[in-house]
Order: structure tokens, then sequence, then C-alpha cells
């Protein structure tokens, strides 16, 4: 049975209604609540469940249901504030494995001691667009590199390996063991990236985030809570590059 999907008006309380798309497909056996990078919202669920069954369970994530709303507003709003400002002023800094770095105006891109050195002049469309390739270069070898020290640690064996871009997920890992990881990292620390890395890892054994997930986890990443939380914290920064 294909799925199927339909658009809801989420009725959130104080006279604020939020537009819904629930899709239901027969291969679903659980009930997922998502909130896209764009602010939209899906339900997804199995085919048989009714609305009524379901909506009890949205309307109890209501407090978190808003928040992350809210946080794709900020998001959207310092977007359009570095806009702005790169508009005004170019790029002048930029985060390089978990450190600042003043960016200096060049002939080409390259990474030095002290700074980078970005190509493209004074106009901030070019100098973004340099910076995202540079990024996008050194990420091709950096997180190999990284995948290929963990997977070995970790005696998993992912089945293929490529770069993301995606605005609202650092890294992904398939049901065939096939592992992407967002090029943004590269603005991370070391230990965070590494901490992402194990993540997607672990889901070559658990393709899921049960307990036995986060155990394997732990076992290669003691500290992972607090360097997720440093992602949280400084990971709508990073994926405005």
């Amino acid at each position: 049975m294909a799925a199927a999907s339909r658009t809801l008006a989420l009725d959130v309380g104080q006279g604020r209604t939020l537009p819904l798309l629930w899709t239901r497909s027969a291969q679903r056996r659980t009930v997922q609540l998502l909130v896209r990078p764009d602010g939209r919202i899906e339900v997804k669920s199995p085919h048989k469940l009714a609305w009524s069954a379901i909506e009890p369970f949205v309307l109890s994530r209501r407090e978190w249901l808003l928040q992350a709303l809210e946080r794709m507003q900020q998001r959207a709003s310092a977007h359009a504030e570095l806009q702005k400002n790169l508009q005004q002023d170019g790029l002048t800094r930029v985060s390089w494995l978990g450190t600042e770095l003043p960016v200096r105006t060049a002939s080409r891109t390259r990474l030095c001691d002290d700074a980078l050195e970005l190509a493209g002049g004074s106009d901030p469309e070019v100098q973004q667009l340099n910076l995202q390739r540079f990024m996008q270069r050194s990420a091709r070898t950096y997180l190999a590199g990284r995948l290929a020290v963990w997977s070995e640690r970790m005696a998993v064996v992912p089945t293929a390996f490529a770069l993301s871009s995606a605005r609202g997920r650092w890294g992904s890992c398939s049901s065939t063991g096939a592992i992407r990881l967002n090029w943004r990292l590269m603005q991370a620390a070391p230990a965070v990236i590494d901490y992402v890395v194990i993540h997607e890892l672990a889901h070559i054994t658990e393709l899921n985030h049960s307990p036995r997930f986060w155990a394997i986890v732990a076992t290669h990443c003691p500290d992972w809570k607090r360097l997720r939380d440093e992602l949280k914290v400084h990971g709508s920064r990073y994926m405005l590059v």
C-alpha cells in the first residue's frame, strides 16, 4: 500500500494552530514527530492508525514542538543577520576545528597557522562560496581519516562514505551501513567531530537509539553527553556557513 499524506491544522492552544503534514505508511511500525529545518511539522505513522489515536501523542509533545519551532526561527533570524553582515563587512572570522581564526583576503584560499586566507576579494558571496568549497575539500580528507581510525577501533566497516550538505543533520547511517557526514563539521572541535563519527559508526551495529546503542557510544566516547551538548550550543552557527 502506497504512503498517503494529508495536511492538518494542529490546535496547540491559546488560539494558535500550526499546519502539519501527516503521512501514513504500511511499512512504518511507530509514530514519529518531526520538525524540519525549514519549520515544517511532519507526523509519520502506521497506515492503520487513526488520527484520533495519534493526536494525543502529538499534543503531549507540544512544549518540545514549540521550542523546536522557536529554534528554527532563531536560526533563520541569525542566518538573515549573518547575510546582512556579510554584505556589509564580508567574512572576518571563521571557526576551524574549534579554533576561531581571522580571515585574510588573498589570491587563493589556504589555511595558515594564524588565519584562513580566503580568495574572493571583497565580494561576500564569492568569499562564502570559496569558504564552502575549501571546507568541503578539507572535509573529504579529514572526515574520511577520522572514520577510518574509529572504524578500526570499533571493529565495524561502513559500506560507503560521502559528505552531506544537510542543514539539519550532522551525520547519518543507512540500513546498509553507508555513512554520510556533514562537511560543516570542520568548524567543530576534533573531539566533537569524533563523537559524531562514533555515533554514526555505532549505528552499524544498532540502527536505533536504544540503551544498547548508547552503551556502544559510551564505550568509545565516555564524554559523549558533553560533546553532544557542545554541538547543540554551537551547531546552529556552524550550519550558517
